[in-house]
């Protein structure tokens, strides 16, 4: 008799422990819902190095991708070893011309734009 009972409690007691833990999960945040621009918060910014063969240097553009664009797209031209801040990775969703697209500024000039991640390091990796 005394099993049975123990059984029972801790069918009880499981069956508890997985209702609590049924009722608290949140559900997952819709990104689609969410603007892009919505997807960092400031807190999560992250500063990447630009990373170019010698000679050679990264474009910040107005807008991602770089075929058939105006000359005037090419904001800014920075070189080598150049810090960034990557403003938002868009959960590496803007992908034009083969190339994944970060928003960045250019913690040095104070100009803002689109580059090419492949061309990004993330600082402490």
């Amino acid at each position: 008799m005394f099993r049975k009972v123990a059984f029972c409690i801790c069918l009880l007691i499981l069956a508890l422990v997985i209702a609590g833990c049924a009722g608290t999960r949140e559900p997952a945040p819709d990104s689609t819902a969410a603007g892009l621009e919505e997807e960092m918060t400031p807190a999560e910014e992250i500063e990447a190095k630009v990373v170019v063969e010698a000679g050679s240097s990264l474009a910040i553009r107005k807008t991602p991708g770089i075929a058939n664009k105006p000359e005037d797209d090419v904001l800014d031209r920075v070189p080598d070893g150049r810090i960034l801040k990557v403003k938002n990775t868009h959960e590496n969703t803007i992908i034009e011309d083969e190339h994944t697209w970060w928003e960045v500024e250019d913690i040095t000039t104070g100009i803002s734009g689109w580059a090419a991640a492949d061309y990004l390091e993330v600082a402490g990796d």
